[in-house]
């Protein structure tokens, strides 16, 4: 399939699931179910939430912008060592990954939530 554009944004890839189409972008893939976004998953630095939060955030960015999270996961790999840790404002319907470092690695957003 070649690039198209929706929106006047160039899509790099689009392609159908079961559940719905995806189209990629550059760090960021757009889920669409009919004709509403669906689900929303930003892996590049270009995109931010209005409050200024994106992808190379601080835990303490994230913390003063938007506040405590609803829900801390924690995920540890088979050692016990963690590796990953995820901040959910449901409120929001937002959820970010954060790595060692607490930094942020990736945002996602599931609209039908909103």
């Amino acid at each position: 399939m070649s690039p198209q554009r929706i929106g006047g944004v160039r899509v790099l890839r689009a392609t159908t699931s079961l559940a719905s189409p995806v189209y990629q972008y550059s760090g960021l893939v757009v889920w669409v179910r009919g004709e509403r976004v669906e689900h929303i998953n930003v892996s590049g630095p270009d995109y931010k939430t209005q409050e200024g939060i994106g992808v190379g955030s601080t835990e303490l960015e994230v913390r003063a912008k938007l506040g405590r999270p609803e829900r801390v996961d924690e995920h540890r790999d088979s050692s016990g060592r963690k590796y990953e840790t995820y901040y959910v404002y449901g409120k929001l319907s937002v959820e970010l990954n954060l790595d060692t470092n607490g930094t942020v690695t990736l945002l996602n957003t599931n609209v039908n939530r909103c």
